[in-house]
């Protein structure tokens, strides 16, 4: 067999065997990375109250009871929301999120301010598609440059199973929000069905 021949064997299995382990590199990317919808609401100003706004550096971080967990350095860039200072008073931002897929529920988030602003998040909900985590935050400041939330890990249970907005988490199915329409006959107005 001709030298030349033989050469370009060789440089073809090399370049094969380069592209599958480019591929399975990618493919196990692919596999340990899931997209999440967070969604956070800020609570309401008031008067006797610093604005519970905030336009400082804000950090999120999630997981599941194995500690597994998803961690986004900086809320900046809402797809629905203020785009310029996504945490008014009494507004809702929500973020997309790549991260760790989880091997359960999500059970607890934590945020991190950093910056002297008071922030008060009223609630925020992480949307893994197929389900809805919802944490009330109890509409208290962050406290500044350390990391401040809800866990319900271990009592994950009794807490889905509660329907009391005091125990802090609820867990829903993720569907589509539709539109409220008024039923055929009512015509009074702001009667709307939901």
């Amino acid at each position: 067999m001709p030298s030349g021949a033989m050469a370009w064997r060789l440089q073809s299995i090399r370049f094969l065997l380069i592209n599958l382990a480019l591929l399975a590199c990618i493919c196990a990317t692919a596999e340990g990375e899931c997209s999440y919808i967070l969604e956070v609401k800020t609570s309401k100003k008031t008067l006797i109250h610093f604005d519970p706004g905030t336009k400082d550096h804000v950090r999120v971080r999630f997981g599941d009871k194995s500690q597994r967990e998803v961690i986004h350095d900086h809320l900046s860039d809402p797809f629905e929301g203020n785009k310029k200072h996504p945490f008014k008073a009494n507004k809702v931002a929500k973020f997309n999120i790549s991260g760790n897929c989880l091997e359960s529920d999500v059970c607890y988030l934590y945020f991190k301010v950093e910056g002297t602003d008071k922030w008060k998040p009223k609630h925020a909900v992480v949307d893994d598609g197929e389900m809805n985590y919802k944490f009330w935050l109890k509409d208290r400041y962050m406290p500044e440059k350390s990391w401040d939330g809800r866990n319900h890990c271990k009592a994950q249970e009794q807490l889905a199973s509660s329907a009391s907005e005091d125990e802090m988490y609820e867990k829903t199915e993720s569907t589509k929000i539709k539109p409220c329409k008024s039923p055929a006959g009512k015509k009074k107005a702001g009667f709307k069905s939901c």
